[in-house]
């Protein structure tokens, strides 16, 4: 396969192309679908952007079965039938991130430790050789490494979701630096935060080690671990709400509203300033799009009786409506 350096494709075009193949990967509603079309009708070049994104998938992947080497891509797309004529139309310049992962190898080697970092606005997935996947939510650090006896990663900052492939043989340690997590075979989200680890399992069992107590968790179950206080408290989750920041949501649980605003600037360089510090106590319930800060602005807006303004740093600030005299 070979690349067409003669066309030149804006970074705007670049950029929405890959937003679309993300959202490709899950499939398009109604309304998804007649914006994408329009998309591509709208201008010449998305088609061949598009192209060019699956190309660079495709060459990464054959670089990958002729090294040995395990491809892990920000969010791959599927390939549909409809896009794979697209294969042979590709276009120059886009600077889109293709990371190529070191194959953790043959389970009685030792591997050097692998850093694994999502930088802010972005979430990282990774598969590993043996089918292990691990998904890195935004501001995010973790180490991975492998030894002859065991799969070690060490939880540096921020949350991970990870899907462990079974091996009895060969435990998978996730150590947060209080609390260290022992899986063989399961699906679950880790959350470091400043003050406690939350353990989210949505399939298997997890056992949590900390001070000499080992405590299995169960599918379905969320526990939360108080570092000051080194409590463990037990409570049921809807295992269809763990990790929706896979899918470019957030869900809250009666959630005050200075931690809901925490949350989703992690995911925009210019956020949410609430002007009010006694609007941080409002709570908060349900699932939202992580869109942009305008969109969750106006939302917020409509919950509360909000006003809303974006100041000259392109920041969202929040105030409450001040009262008219009658």
């Amino acid at each position: 396969m070979t690349i067409n350096k003669n066309k030149v494709i804006s970074e705007q075009i670049l950029a929405e192309a890959v937003d679309w193949a993300n959202l490709l990967e899950v499939g398009l509603d109604d309304s998804q679908q007649i914006q994408f079309e329009a998309w591509l009708a709208k201008d010449k070049m998305a088609t061949e952007a598009l192209a060019q994104y699956y190309a660079l998938l495709s060459l990464a992947e054959q670089k990958a079965e002729n090294t040995g080497q395990v491809i892990a891509f920000n969010r791959k797309p599927k390939r549909s039938t409809s896009y794979a004529k697209w294969g042979a139309l590709i276009a120059a310049g886009l600077a889109i991130a293709i990371i190529l992962v070191p194959q953790i190898g043959r389970n009685d080697d030792q591997q050097a430790p692998i850093h694994l970092e999502a930088i802010q606005t972005r979430v990282d997935n990774y598969e590993l050789a043996d089918t292990s996947r691990i998904w890195l939510d935004s501001m995010s650090e973790a180490i991975f490494e492998q030894t002859s006896s065991s799969r070690l990663m060490a939880l540096k900052s921020g949350r991970v979701f990870l899907d462990v492939a079974h091996d009895k043989s060969k435990p998978f340690i996730i150590d947060s630096g209080d609390v260290q997590f022992v899986v063989k075979g399961t699906s679950f989200e880790i959350d470091k935060q400043e003050n406690k680890v939350d353990l989210s399992v949505e399939t298997g069992l997890v056992e949590i080690h900390y001070d000499d107590v080992v405590t299995a968790v169960g599918r379905g179950n969320i526990a939360s671990f108080d570092l000051k206080d080194r409590r463990l408290e037990l409570a049921p989750i809807d295992e269809s709400k763990i990790a929706l920041w896979r899918e470019n949501k957030l869900y809250f649980d009666n959630v005050s509203l200075s931690e809901v605003v925490d949350e989703f600037n992690r995911y925009f360089e210019a956020g949410i300033i609430l002007n009010d510090p006694d609007l941080g106590a409002e709570k908060v319930s349900g699932v939202y799009e992580i869109t942009g800060p305008d969109a969750f602005s106006d939302t917020l807006a409509e919950l509360f009786s909000l006003d809303v303004h974006k100041n000259t740093l392109g920041e969202v600030e929040i105030s409450r409506t001040e009262a008219t005299d009658k």
